[in-house]
């Protein structure tokens, strides 16, 4: 970092104006144990030079840059440096990190689905209600069937709402005149991937406890 605010006093000292100078760094652990990391400055909002990790070399786009460039190349150990940081300490702290998250982002609540119906005495209509509640995180898809298609007529939707243990809930509607075709209510978990879209046309239905290996469901 004190190279990077030497190279920027270097770069302005004889401009006037406004200028600025950008640092940013990453790295990646991946599911197959290979880890990837970049090194990225920017001057005046665009790329000025750049660190490939695998190649150990500094890439710059244009002659200013180049000056940096054979500055730094010039300076022992600075690029192994670079990819020791970006292999080891920033991995260190990406997994810190996640530890601290990891009952949040690796939380998998299943929903448990209701369908309810009732009748309109004044007019006999039915309203078929479907409640999915209790799951996390919010990410779900979920709409009437009949005869195997999308039915739209006469739906509604409710908005993802959060339950007070930090779950969500969600419901439809759909109101029928006197059919006798038979509708379901179809929903799709994201964050099951084990799960196909599954169909309820019971009144109670729980996720089956194999498409949520961490935690079996349990009633309400």
């Amino acid at each position: 970092m004190t190279l990077g605010i030497e190279m920027f006093y270097e770069l302005t000292v004889c401009l006037l104006g406004l200028h600025t100078w950008q640092n940013m760094y990453g790295c990646e652990l991946r599911k197959d144990g290979s880890r990837g990391g970049f090194v990225q400055y920017g001057y005046n909002g665009k790329t000025f030079i750049t660190f490939n990790k695998e190649t150990l070399t500094w890439v710059a786009p244009d002659s200013l840059a180049q000056i940096t460039q054979r500055k730094w190349d010039a300076i022992p150990g600075k690029k192994e440096k670079e990819k020791a940081y970006l292999e080891k300490i920033c991995i260190e702290w990406l997994e810190r990190y996640l530890s601290y998250g990891n009952e949040t982002l690796l939380r998998r609540e299943p929903p448990v689905v209701m369908v309810s119906n009732r009748t309109e005495v004044e007019d006999g209509m039915e309203m078929h209600i479907c409640w999915i509640h209790g799951f996390y995180p919010r990410e779900i898809d979920a709409s009437w069937r009949r005869d195997g298609e999308v039915w739209l007529e006469d739906t509604l939707h409710g908005s993802v709402v959060s339950n007070a243990d930090g779950t969500y809930h969600y419901w439809l509607t759909s109101l029928r005149c006197g059919t006798s075709a038979a509708f379901i209510c179809l929903f799709l978990f994201h964050s099951i991937q084990s799960c196909p879209p599954w169909i309820v046309t019971q009144s109670f239905w729980q996720l089956p406890s194999f498409c949520n290996s961490a935690k079996p469901s349990t009633a309400l």
